[in-house]
């Protein structure tokens, strides 16, 4: 494959984001505990093999620094019912995600990403074309790859889409770097009658389990195909190099090794006997290896479906804490216009002592269409009746002339 310069590789050495750093990834680079060893007691040199899973890895850590410096202040825009709700339990309201405004967002994302698959398989004839020169070996990897490009990875994104769509497989919780945009106001602000809560994003904890992640959403096109990109052909350099580290092992060179690792594959997956031989002892470690690198795949291109947006929205500069529905807390349901939205209460700082989780509220702006001295004095009284300190809090009106 052609080497090019990556917008997602950091050196070796880059220090990892603990902050950003909460579950769903898995690192996996360690073989599993119950790897087979030798007479000797040594790992398989199979399980040291895994290259492709090392830049998944490496990906991963650079997935988590892009999301991990949120800036100083975020802003949530609600209505008056959702700013009662969130002061009365120090929790912010996680929308279901197949009830977004706008439902489309994950569509967009997913049809970037097949751009980008067609793309790539595209590519791979080119390069499949140049190494008929080659060995046979090789010839086979890039074709496959090519199948898995064109097919199973367009069935596989569908899928996570479909789940997304018909299980509310994920709740999200959006906030803004701007406090004051008319475009919020309109449309979460309860048309200029609404709240924009101004967050510490330095006092902001998510929890390293459960399945919650703080996320940057990434709207420039460049990017978006540039990650998915330097994402799907890591995958493919971890089949490539179980394939090659085979070959070594086996007394048939050329296309017979790659038959014979898809039978072993198959073999890890499907529980199926394989015949004796002195491979026998690697499939679970092929099976660790290739389910570690599915999982971490498949978590980067569920949270692609998340966080890729179109440009147009861009003024948003937005945020979003993400609650996968596995692992949600009770579900419930408000009322917005005629429907009944579920959403999940999501804690953005960890309980002290057992006590109830607070916000880390610093300001809140009152919409445009609010009268001053009234909207004013209930904030007051509302603070102080959840006892959030003031004037630690500031109160403030929104600065764009609308009106209804």
């Amino acid at each position: 494959m052609t080497k090019k310069k990556s917008l997602t590789a950091i050196p070796q050495d880059t220090p990892t984001n603990t902050a950003a750093q909460s579950e769903p990834f898995a690192t996996a680079d360690a073989p599993p505990a119950s790897a087979p060893r030798s007479a000797a007691g040594i790992v398989s040199p199979l399980a040291t093999q895994a290259g492709g899973l090392s830049d998944l890895t490496r990906l991963k850590v650079a997935w988590d620094v892009r999301h991990g410096k949120p800036p100083t202040t975020l802003y949530h825009y609600t209505s008056a019912q959702g700013l009662h709700g969130m002061l009365a339990t120090g929790r912010v309201w996680g929308t279901n995600v197949s009830f977004l405004n706008d439902p489309s967002e994950m569509r967009y994302a997913a049809r970037l990403i097949r751009n980008v698959m067609d793309e790539e398989a595209g590519q791979l004839k080119t390069e499949q074309k140049a190494a008929e020169e080659h060995d046979a070996l090789l010839r086979s990897i890039i074709a496959d790859y090519a199948t898995f490009m064109s097919t199973h990875l367009p069935t596989w994104t569908e899928s996570l889409l479909k789940t997304f769509e018909d299980k509310g497989d994920a709740y999200m919780s959006c906030f803004c770097t701007k406090g004051d945009l008319l475009s919020q106001w309109r449309g979460y602000g309860a048309t200029g009658g609404g709240y924009a809560l101004g967050f510490d994003a330095r006092q902001i904890s998510i929890p390293r389990s459960g399945g919650v992640r703080l996320l940057r959403v990434i709207y420039k096109p460049k990017d978006q195909k540039e990650i998915v990109r330097d994402w799907v052909r890591a995958f493919f350099k971890l089949k490539e190099s179980l394939v090659r580290t085979m070959r070594e092992k086996l007394d048939t060179p050329g296309i017979g090794t790659l038959l014979r690792f898809r039978a072993m594959a198959s073999s890890a997956f499907t529980g199926k006997v394989l015949a004796a031989g002195r491979l026998t002892e690697d499939v679970p470690i092929i099976k660790h290896l290739l389910q570690q690198g599915q999982q971490v795949f498949t978590r980067f291109l569920a949270e692609c479906l998340i966080c890729f947006k179109d440009p147009s929205y861009q003024e948003e500069q937005e945020w979003r804490v993400i609650q996968y529905g596995q692992n949600a807390p009770e579900i419930k349901f408000r009322p917005s216009g005629p429907r009944l939205v579920p959403y999940v209460e999501l804690a953005l700082t960890a309980p002290i002592d057992g006590e109830a989780p607070r916000l880390p509220l610093k300001s809140i702006t009152y919409g445009p269409t609010l009268e001053p001295a009234v909207t004013e004095k209930s904030l007051a009284m509302l603070l102080k009746h959840y006892q959030y300190e003031q004037p630690g809090i500031e109160i403030k009106k929104s600065g764009i002339p609308f009106r209804t």
